[in-house]
């Protein structure tokens, strides 16, 4: 897998009766810019604190990591990586990409193993056994069951549509200190 992209784009329906253009004019040049610049920064802000453990997604998907030799508290610890590579580009007035490139992302995205896109337990490529440090030691085993997804770039956007006042209000803010 890899990296996640994530796009933001912003449409607006054109008032089609007469007399409108200045209308669609300030829409389009002046307001929809706002909302994508806001909603893009509240997605990406809420994307950073999921990727860096400081709180974790609502309950849309499960969180806990499962192993056949035990339970992971959070599903992955996090070293701060993957916070800091999570980074807005294309930003314009109508669209913007909220990605990150690192390799795990996906893995922690959609999950791995029984929980990720193929459905099935994880098996050691090489020999009868796989060897990897898990809570402080090392481990072997013949298979894992993989982890549980940790959707930290869906999860910020299930967070903003659930909890849309703040960011409506910011655009509100935004919007008056324009004087529109």
């Amino acid at each position: 897998m890899g990296g996640i992209e994530l796009k933001i784009h912003g449409y607006l329906k054109k008032i089609s009766t007469p007399g409108f253009q200045q209308i669609n004019k300030m829409l389009e040049e002046k307001i929809l810019p706002i909302v994508v610049d806001t909603v893009t920064n509240d997605i990406y802000l809420k994307s950073v604190e999921y990727a860096s453990g400081v709180s974790l997604p609502d309950q849309k998907v499960p969180q806990q990591a499962e192993h056949p030799i035990g339970h992971s508290s959070s599903g992955y610890n996090s070293t701060g990586a993957l916070a800091e590579s999570i980074k807005i580009s294309e930003k314009g007035k109508d669209s913007a990409i909220i990605s990150t490139d690192l390799e795990y992302a996906s893995w922690l995205e959609w999950g791995t193993g029984k929980w990720g896109p193929t459905g099935h337990k994880i098996f050691p490529t090489k020999g009868s056994l796989m060897v990897f440090p898990f809570q402080g030691k090392t481990i072997a085993a013949a298979f894992t069951l993989g982890q549980r997804p940790n959707p930290f770039m869906r999860g910020s956007m299930w967070f903003i549509i659930d909890n849309v006042s703040p960011t409506v209000a910011k655009i509100q803010d935004k919007i008056n200190e324009m004087g529109v």
